[in-house]
This record gives C-alpha cells, structure tokens and sequence, in this order.
C-alpha cells in the first residue's frame, strides 16, 4: 500500500510539471507557419521507442540482481545478502524483491501514463485546455479604440472587432494556430505605469493593439512584431483660454503639470525622451499627475481633469480627439458607450494641440500583443505576423479598416499616398491654427 501511494504521489507531481512545460521543447510545431511545416512530420515514436528500452534495462537489471541473491551472490556494493546469514530469511529476501519489483513497476507505470497526456503548445491559462495538435492562443482587446479595437455589427450580435481582430484571426490562414479573442478592461492589461492584474494572473495570453513604446512597459512586458509602422505620433493637448493655449507652443513644460491617460500611451516617463517641435528643446521640469476625475474612461477623465483646470496640458496620441470626435463616429455606434464623444468635438474651440508628430516616445508601432515578459508568446506568433504581412488579406484589414497609411506595404499594396492629417506633422510643419485643433509654431 506504501509504494501504491508514493506512486500515485509522483504520477501527481509529474504532471504538475507538465503544465509549465517549457516553450522550446515545442519549438518546431509550435508559432511555425504552414510554410515551414510542409514536409514535417511530428512523431513521438522515437522518444517512446528510447523509454521501453531503458525500462526494459531497469527490469533485467532487477531480474538478474534477483537470480545473484538466489545464487548466494551480492546484487550490488549497496546491497549485501548471503543465504547462510542469520540476519537474512528468505521471507525477508522475497519481500525485499517484492519490494523492487512494486517501484520498478511504479516507475514503468508513471512514464507510460505521462507519454499518453497530451501537451499543451502554449502558455497554460487557468480553466482552458490548451492545445495539443496546434497552438490555441488567447488575445483580448477592449472595445474602446476604434479602428484598431471595437465591435462588429448588430447582425453578428456585436462580435470584437477591429483591425486587431482582423490580423489576429487572420493569422489561422497562414499558421497552424486557433485564435480565440475575449473582452478585457485596458485596466486589466496595463495600469499605471505596471502590468495589469489580469495580464500578470495569466487570464489571456496577450493583449492586442498596444504601442511598443519605450521606457517602462519593457520592464514588465513582451511584445509581439508589429503589425503597423511607426503610427501613432503623440501630441501635447492644452486648454484654450479665449482661444489662447494655456500652453505657450514654445514651452519646454518647465513648471507646467501635465496629465497622464493611464493605461494608455504614450506612457508618462517617455515624455522627457521628446523635444519641441518648434524649439529643438527637451521637455523637462514638469509634474505628471493622474486624473482628478474618475468615470473609469481613461481618456475622458484625463480631458476633463484639463478642463476643470487640475492640469495644464494632457500627454496623449496626437490623433486622439480625432479619432474620438462624434463626426468620426456614427450615431448608432455601441462603441459610443465608452467615451463622451461630445467632450471632444471640442477640439478647435475649448483645447488644442500645441505640439504634435512626437514619434520619440516609442520603439515601434502598434503590435498585435503584449504578454508578461518572458512568456514565449512572441516567439509563437512572431512568425505567423510576418507571414501574414505578406498576403492580400493584410492589405484587405488595412483597406477595411481605413489603416492603409501605416500599413507595411507588400505587393498588393498599389499606390501609396503621402498622410496628410496634420496630427502627423511634426509642429513646426504645421499652417493650421488652433482653432483647426492644431496650433502652428507660435
């Protein structure tokens, strides 16, 4: 009965192992492309064919120390008998045998019983069986971030959607892989400057859509390729006063407070890594604060913090009141719940931009996850993003989804067109005026 529950301890501890299996023992099926796995089989014949032979080792080693005790010989220096010994009966050597027997058997059982598990080909996610022919990879994305994350159309029953969505599912065309996506508060994938708690607690596997920005994300996170160019300039927006900036557009921010959009970049600490576009000078000497206001939409209460005048200016994508403008956005859209549109068709006449077409804040643009570091998950769908770079279906997210500026260009992609929005430009570029939004150089 003893080595029965020791047996059935290690069988246990065995496959607890099992479910941090490392990454690169999957390294050749798993984030391969279809491509890649032309022509390969994979097999576990030989590895299973290796373990009966050296079982069958262990069992002959015990049969033949079993005839030398019976022969009066020695088994081992360890292990000492002789049939004249007081000391030895031969019940005790039949129950010692017994007792070799039952551990070799045990040993035998637990390999062959772990070799039958399937094994998952990513990151274990707590209640969700992984994978076992081909990688199942869970991202999750909020709904708040058109184009890039929002909901489809009422005849679906509102699926996820966005361009994220689009390559992300557009990855099973060109990998061996499942995608399924899932909704998530930004919250849970990127706080205030850390991890968000259901990113670190393994919830997903990755979140979509994030800027690889520098600084201090890449202290906590892994981020995928990129499945847009450098594409999201960043800006400095500031409260108009009788339409004047409360933000002089030649200001390095010395004294000045500034609020962050938490969750969202650009991050806070990348803002001293950015000069003015109109001086040359470094941004420095400014206090960075959270928002005064708390609706649990990040955007809106970093705007709204500025208009009640609890801050001086605002850190945040240069395209950001564009993108949130009730004339972006069509009256029935769901995606409406989740930011005051109306808040910021005040661009031109309550706040305006003083300084845009920051590109210094980050390392690359969006990318389709981010993940805890050292996760694996990049190395998983970093090949799968190339290849799928490469299609016209790409070009057909990048189309759909109004993207085709910041898109990589492959074959498909006919005719490029210079961006012409201003938030790209960098400030002293700009002929616009703030009333436009987009205050030129002062």
């Amino acid at each position: 009965m003893r080595f029965e529950v020791t047996c059935l301890l290690g069988l246990a501890v065995s496959l607890h192992g099992l479910a941090g299996i490392d990454a690169a023992n999957q390294g050749k099926t798993r984030g391969t492309t279809m491509k890649q796995q032309e022509g390969q089989g994979v097999s576990g014949e030989g590895n299973n064919e290796n373990r009966k032979l050296r079982l069958d080792r262990k069992l002959n080693k015990k049969k033949k120390k079993k005839s030398h005790v019976k022969d009066g010989a020695y088994a081992d220096d360890d292990d000492y008998y002789h049939e004249n010994d007081d000391d030895y009966s031969d019940e005790a050597e039949e129950e010692e045998l017994a007792v070799e027997d039952d551990e070799s058997s045990c040993e035998m059982n637990m390999k062959e019983m772990i070799s039958m598990i399937p094994r998952a080909m990513e990151p274990p996610i707590n209640g969700m069986m992984g994978g076992t022919e081909r990688p199942k990879i869970v991202l999750a994305q909020d709904i708040d971030y058109p184009p890039y994350a929002t909901l489809g159309d009422a005849d679906d029953d509102f699926p996820l959607d966005g361009f994220g969505a689009s390559v992300a599912y557009g990855l099973e065309s060109v990998c061996n892989i499942d995608i399924v996506l899932t909704q998530i508060d930004w919250s849970d994938c990127w706080g205030s400057n850390e991890i968000g708690a259901g990113l670190m607690a393994g919830e997903v596997h990755g979140c979509m859509t994030y800027t690889h920005t520098a600084g201090v994300r890449n202290r906590y996170l892994e981020f995928s390729s990129p499945i847009l160019n450098m594409n999201k300039p960043a800006g400095i927006l500031t409260r108009l006063d009788n339409g004047v900036p409360a933000v002089d557009g030649s200001s390095n921010l010395s004294g000045i407070t500034v609020v962050d959009v938490v969750g969202w970049a650009p991050t806070s600490d990348t803002l001293s890594l950015n000069t003015n576009g109109c001086t040359g000078e470094t941004f420095t000497g400014f206090t960075t604060i959270d928002p005064t206001v708390d609706t649990g939409r990040a955007n809106d209460d970093a705007l709204q913090t500025l208009l009640n005048g609890d801050a001086d200016a605002i850190w945040i994508y240069a395209d950001q009141a564009y993108s949130y403008s009730c004339a972006k956005n069509p009256d029935n859209d769901p995606v409406l719940d989740e930011f005051d549109c109306t808040l910021w068709d005040g661009l031109g006449s309550t706040f305006a931009y003083v300084q845009t077409g920051l590109y210094d804040y980050s390392r690359a643009g969006t990318t389709l996850s981010i993940s805890k570091v050292g996760s694996g998950l990049s190395d998983i769908l970093n090949p799968c993003i190339e290849e799928f770079l490469t299609t016209e279906e790409y070009y057909d997210a990048c189309v759909k989804w109004g993207l085709s500026d910041d898109c990589f260009e492959n074959e498909f992609f006919t005719t490029s067109e210079p961006k012409t929005d201003a938030f790209y430009s960098t400030t002293s570029d700009l002929t616009t005026s703030c009333e436009d939004g987009y205050c030129s150089c002062p």
